[in-house]
């Protein structure tokens, strides 16, 4: 059975907001990503020990494929930093609490630091299914 996935992004800055108490709102902006006719969701906790460096986080089924890898959602959220990256050669994004979004990748690697890190990952899509994405305004 297939089945639409949405993420949503809010950016919301609060001008004068201090502990407990309330500021104004000057910039507030959303986004959806949309993924509909997907088939595939996998959901995954990962425990890494500290001081770990360019360990695999194996993603699997979705991960692995290229025409599936292409077609998905992404979700990673972490309690502690870490620095990850796409592929055998690709490009270090350091200090990475969160990331979602939408793009191609062959493979998944994190350096953990001096905590032991529990690492979510979420991917939704399949080979049928179709990405769309709002105007960011």
């Amino acid at each position: 059975m297939s089945f639409t996935a949405i993420q949503t992004h809010l950016w919301e800055i609060i001008e004068g907001a201090t502990a407990g108490t309330g500021g104004r709102t000057t910039t507030y902006r959303t986004e959806t990503i949309r993924a509909t006719a997907c088939d595939r969701r996998q959901t995954q906790t990962h425990i890494v020990s500290n001081d770990v460096s360019v360990f695999s986080l194996a993603l699997s089924p979705l991960g692995l494929d290229s025409m599936l890898a292409s077609n998905l959602l992404f979700l990673l959220a972490t309690n502690h930093p870490i620095d990850i990256r796409f592929g055998a050669s690709g490009t270090v994004l350091s200090n990475v609490r969160s990331l979602t979004g939408s793009f191609t990748f062959s493979a998944l690697f994190v350096t953990t630091g001096s905590n032991a890190t529990t690492v979510l990952t979420e991917l939704v899509g399949g080979s049928g299914a179709v990405i769309t994405a709002s105007l960011p305004v």
